[in-house]
Parts: structure tokens; sequence; C-alpha cells
């Protein structure tokens, strides 16, 4: 049996297009990504929590 992985997908929220995957859902490869893209910023799923 294969084993699926569900990989982050980034999506601009003005646009509403994907901007990115991401390799894996931990904090310390989504900072690499808000580095090397300033003026980033994350939003968790349901209500959403802007994150710095």
């Amino acid at each position: 049996m294969a084993v699926r992985r569900l990989s982050p997908i980034l999506v601009d929220m003005h646009t509403r297009r994907p901007v990115d995957v991401l390799a894996d859902r931990t904090a310390p490869t989504f900072a690499v990504w808000l580095r090397g893209h300033p003026g980033g910023e994350g939003c968790l799923p349901g209500p959403c929590r802007v994150l710095p």
C-alpha cells in the first residue's frame, strides 16, 4: 500500500492562487520560506490567526 503524504500549499489570499508547496509541515521549513519571501505572512486554517 502506498503512503500518501500531505504537503502544505501556500496560497496568496488576495489572488487565491497557489504560491508554493512546502516539503513538510514543520515550523523550521516555514521559517526558511518566510525568510526568503519578505512581506509573507502565515495564517492557520479555521478562524484565521496571522503569524508574524
